[in-house]
């Protein structure tokens, strides 16, 4: 829509600039509404405009539609699961810069619960109607508001509930409610407990397939299956337990086998004799103790299964270490078998340690990304490392950044403060770690360091060996001595008196004088003088104890 001003012109109107003509394409839309206000700046007198239009041109298009809406009803609860594909790009290039979420009890009802940034295609309605059929579809905005037509929209089916009565039979014959029956839906979370009158009900149930497990001690378990269709609740018929006092038989044959996998033993036994009433067993408990008094109570329980094999993944407190096991038998009535099985015992093995070859002794990275190397045992069932580095030799979690990698060599991504660092590396197997290695150190140093010497060490700090390896970093060319001086502060030898370019120095010392004799065991200062001849001038002491 274009829209003009007209003011008729007259000669005395003239002004004393020719007339300019400002042209922008503009298309406002439907009923907008336009104010204008000139900004005239130490102006007198009047002003005309004379055939004023708005030319300016906007964004009119909605973006294309999300597609593919999927709505999963959750069992049990008022939610509701949404999720959508994105649109692609509109033919003026816009993208969905946000979605909006509608819901309604129909097409024609429909209410925005929802407007979420295009960065998500999901979303979680936790205030679901439950009690009608509802509807939902999704519209696509783009940066300048433009709505896109609705995606094709889901529906969800009317909750519905599942209700019974579970009975025993009486000394007279007659059957009666029985309370506190534990009623769950296998496959769901959802369970429930009988009341007084043995009644029970589960709600809010999504159309399917269902099968109900009703148990309760000393009573035989059963399994009751049903169909649940969409918005009809169901009345089931009464569910009958019977009473059970029968114990099932011990399992047979237990072993440990802790040699096939670093970290892990494996128990495995057989199945019980079946019982005079048949049954073999519903469950296993699984006892262990670091004694061969292991007991049957809650102190040494370890887990309860339902196969006759158990892993038992240890941790490194548990490594080195000897467990004994027994298991028992379950049945469904939830009587446990007088006796136990056999006792067996074996020990963790513990996972072998990632050797560290480098970095190693404080090794020097001056503006370069530190490279680490290790060695490592074969095993089947390594799958990879873990490398810690921190500036403090504790790790604590804030100063600490932990990598992974599945090679023997890793090389740090991403660059390094200028620091003393310390490493350790762990390896991972399937189902357990290793310990830590030993804690290594390495130095970063970045290149616009301004001391003339930001690194220097000695390995290893006591000397036992034939010689001690002193190292040091030069940011600028300059005049370097390093001496030797013994507690009394008299000089021992000189190492070093010359001019040495930037860069890493490493300097052997054999432990001797400057005459060749062998120093006594003690305590001595290595002291390094640095002098770059544009007034910058360093020096730093460090600490040798001689232990031969």
């Amino acid at each position: 829509m274009y829209s003009t001003v007209s003011i008729p012109g007259n000669k005395m109107y003239d002004g004393t600039f020719d007339w300019q003509f400002i042209c922008l394409e503009f298309n406002s839309g439907s009923n907008t509404t336009m104010f204008f206000s000139p900004y005239l700046h130490n102006s007198t007198g009047t002003v005309y405009y004379d055939g004023l239009g708005i030319y300016s041109s906007i964004d009119g298009m909605p973006p294309f539609s999300p597609e593919n809406i999927v709505a999963d009803p959750v069992n049990g609860k008022e939610r509701v699961h949404l999720s959508w594909e994105a649109p692609g790009r509109a033919p003026d290039g816009d993208l969905a810069d946000k979605y909006r979420v509608y819901r309604g009890s129909s097409l024609e009802s429909m209410e925005l619960k929802a407007e979420l940034p295009a960065t998500v295609t999901s979303w979680i309605d936790d205030k679901a109607q439950v009690d009608s059929v509802s509807y939902y579809y999704v519209t696509a905005l783009d940066k300048v508001g433009n709505e896109s037509d609705p995606s094709n929209h889901a529906t969800v089916e009317k909750r519905s509930k599942v209700s019974g009565k579970v009975v025993v039979l009486a000394e007279d014959d007659t059957y009666i409610g029985l309370a506190d029956a534990m009623l769950s839906l296998e496959g769901t979370e959802l369970a429930t407990t009988s009341i007084e009158g043995g009644l029970f009900e589960l709600k809010l149930l999504v159309a399917g397939d269902y099968e109900l497990l009703a148990q309760a001690k000393n009573y035989q378990r059963v399994r009751v299956s049903f169909s649940i269709t969409a918005g009809k609740d169901l009345l089931m018929e009464d569910i009958v337990l019977e009473w059970d006092t029968i114990l099932p038989n011990e399992p047979k044959e237990l072993s440990a086998d802790s040699d096939t996998h670093v970290g892990i033993i494996v128990l495995s036994w057989n199945e019980p004799d079946p019982a005079s009433d048949d049954e073999i067993a519903e469950s296993y408990n699984i006892y262990r103790s670091q004694t061969d008094d292991v007991q049957r109570t809650a102190k040494f329980f370890l887990a309860s299964v339902k196969n006759t094999a158990y892993r038992d993944i240890g941790t490194e407190k548990d490594f080195g270490k000897t467990f004994y096991y027994i298991v028992e038998a379950v049945d469904g009535a939830g009587n446990i078998s007088d006796l136990s099985s056999n006792k067996v015992s074996a020990t963790f093995i513990a996972p072998p340690i990632p050797s560290p070859v480098s970095p190693v002794d404080r090794d020097l990275f001056a503006d370069e990304a530190p490279v680490f190397e290790w060695e490592m045992v074969t095993n089947p069932d390594l799958k990879g490392y873990l490398i810690q580095i921190s500036t403090d030799p504790s790790f604590p979690n804030d100063k600490t950044v932990t990598k992974e990698c599945t090679e023997l060599t890793f090389t740090w991504p991403q660059k390094l403060e200028q620091s003393l660092w310390f490493w350790r590396i762990k390896a991972l197997f399937n189902e357990v770690e290793s310990s830590w290695s030993d804690v290594n150190e390495f130095v970063t140093i970045l290149a616009d360091n301004t001391a003339l010497v930001p690194y220097i060490n000695v390995v290893p700090s006591i000397f036992r060996d034939a010689h001690v390896k002193i190292g040091y970093f030069l940011t600028n060319e300059a005049n370097v001595e390093l001496r030797v001086f013994n507690l009394g502060g008299k000089l021992v030898t000189n190492l070093v008196a010359l001019k040495q370019a930037a860069g890493y120095h490493e300097e052997v010392w054999t432990g001797k004088d400057s005459q060749g004799g062998e120093l006594a065991n003690g305590l001595y200062i290595i002291q390094l003088l640095v002098n770059s001849g544009e007034g910058k001038r360093e020096k730093l002491l460090k600490k040798i104890v001689i232990y031969r």
